[in-house]
């Protein structure tokens, strides 16, 4: 099965005996390669990819931004449809969006925020910085196979730095 199965992590601070805080974390695992005969796999099955590019904002006619039960609502039909992947566009999508993809096996390839081109000098260290952000926000997320540095072409300079941080962070 592609779809990940969720867990519930807990991590407990205690002092003693006594509980001074809990956090819940969800995640799930699944093992990405690449087979050159036979594409993507994922936890061993042969994977083609179909799906949407979807504007990050998640937009609905007449509401605008999505609530969290119609955002679950709308990744349930994005699996009724066939589709098994989300090109979210431009900058990271809601949380929400993406627990919904967590929860309905629904790939995500995520941006941390381009400008539809290369940049350099400050805006390009902003855009290396939302990325190393978005990457620890979401890496426990099991959804989140690809993570994007731009529509356009970076330099291989760029390109190395937004490899780098994702070999350190996810």
């Amino acid at each position: 099965d592609v779809a990940p199965n969720l867990y519930d992590v807990y991590t407990v601070l205690k002092q003693g005996d006594t509980v001074i805080d809990v956090q819940k974390i969800t995640t799930g695992f699944r093992e990405v390669t690449y087979d050159k005969d036979k594409g993507l796999m994922i936890n061993g099955v042969s994977t083609y990819l179909a799906g949407y590019a979807q504007r990050s904002t998640n937009e609905w006619a007449a509401i605008g931004v999505a609530n969290d039960w119609l955002s679950d609502i709308d990744m349930k039909l994005v699996k009724e449809s066939n589709a098994n992947m989300i090109r979210w566009m431009h900058i990271a999508p809601n949380p929400v969006d993406i627990r919904a993809g967590d929860k309905y096996g629904v790939v995500s390839i995520c941006p941390a925020g381009d400008k539809e081109a290369d940049a350099s000098g400050r805006a390009w260290d902003q855009r290396l910085e939302t990325m190393r952000d978005v990457i620890i926000y979401f890496r426990n997320s099991p959804s989140i196979l690809f993570w994007e540095a731009g529509n356009n072409q970076i330099t291989a300079d760029h390109m190395r730095q937004m490899t780098d941080l994702r070999k350190a962070l996810d």
